[in-house]
């Protein structure tokens, strides 16, 4: 008599519906369904931190980006004032006193549209200095473009920083949006990743005349931003180099001066309400492009995934060969 005997390890494979499985890979198994039910495979609360850069509006000629902006942060705002400079890009403020609020002249040119509240906000002189683009009246616009730049300001300010500055010349990245908090810049800076990465960078003091502001490791300057965060005036000379957008709301620009590959965002403080560009300053456009980071699993993912691999891997070790 041929007696068939079915082993327990068989049986119970064949109770879970996968022939082979060893009773440790089943536990195994069993345990990574219970974190799956148990602990929350979450991700991490992603990160969203808005742009500068706005959006064309209707009627716009050369619709580039607003490179310089004057900052309304109550009920007076900065005269800005072109003489002798280069803006690649559009220019425009939400200071509206009824007069002009943003004069060109000098020899300056505006590569871009200008935005302003009413038409007479703005004046030129074409035998010194113009716009290539359009005027456009548009308040909406340009009040929204204020909020957004006074609302970046404040969450700026508020994000927790990524490490200590303890001065130097460089500051390298360490996680794809990094935060530094600085009092006074009052030495060359190099920011230091990659093409995908942000450096915000909360200045509570000031940024020095002749100061050069650079990036390196394939980093751009539409990815930093430099954010004052209290109040003062901001003195740059010929020499001054900045990669990155400057968003100052409560701080006043009496000598503007050097190269912007960025964007300059300023308002004013009481007695002080002033954005002189001069002396063949040049703004090139670079706007913040601000940062959306990518949820990263939490560990118990991690947990998981490893548990069903070692399951997986004593299933193929427990199959006759």
């Amino acid at each position: 008599m041929l007696l068939h005997v079915k082993s327990n390890a068989s049986r119970d494979s064949a109770s879970v519906g996968i022939p082979g499985l060893s009773a440790a890979a089943r536990i195994l198994l069993v345990l990574a369904a219970i974190l799956v039910l148990v602990v929350p495979v979450a991700h991490a609360d992603g990160v969203v931190v808005p742009s500068l850069n706005m959006a064309p509006a209707a009627g716009c000629k050369a619709c580039t980006p607003v490179v310089v902006f004057g900052l309304l942060t109550g009920t007076a705002g900065p005269l800005i004032t072109n003489s002798a400079v280069d803006i690649y890009g559009s220019e425009s403020t939400a200071y509206d006193p009824g007069t002009t609020s943003i004069a060109n002249k000098g020899g300056s040119m505006i590569y871009g549209d200008v935005y302003v509240k009413r038409s007479n906000d703005y004046k030129d002189d074409r035998a010194q200095g113009y716009a290539t683009g359009n005027v456009l009246v548009d308040p909406t616009d340009v009040s929204n473009l204020n909020s957004s730049a006074l609302s970046l300001a404040s969450q700026a300010a508020n994000l927790a920083p990524t490490q200590t500055y303890l001065g130097g010349g460089a500051i390298t990245r360490t996680a794809a949006l990094n935060v530094i908090g600085v009092t006074n810049l009052t030495s060359d800076l190099t920011l230091s990743g990659g093409p995908s990465d942000v450096f915000i960078v909360n200045v509570s003091g000031t940024i020095n005349k002749d100061l050069k502001l650079n990036v390196a490791g394939g980093l751009t300057a539409d990815h930093v931003l430099y954010n004052l965060t209290s109040s003062g005036d901001l003195n740059w000379s010929v020499n001054n180099l900045t990669y990155g957008t400057i968003l100052a709301p409560r701080y006043d620009v009496p000598n503007g001066d050097g190269t912007i590959h960025g964007a300059l965002f300023a308002g004013g403080y009481p007695g002080h309400y002033n954005i002189t560009l001069m002396s063949d300053m040049q703004i090139k456009s670079a706007p913040f492009a601000g940062f959306t980071s990518v949820p990263e699993p939490t560990p118990a993912v991690f947990l998981v995934t490893g548990i069903v691999l070692i399951a997986i891997g004593r299933l193929r070790r427990s199959r006759p060969r």
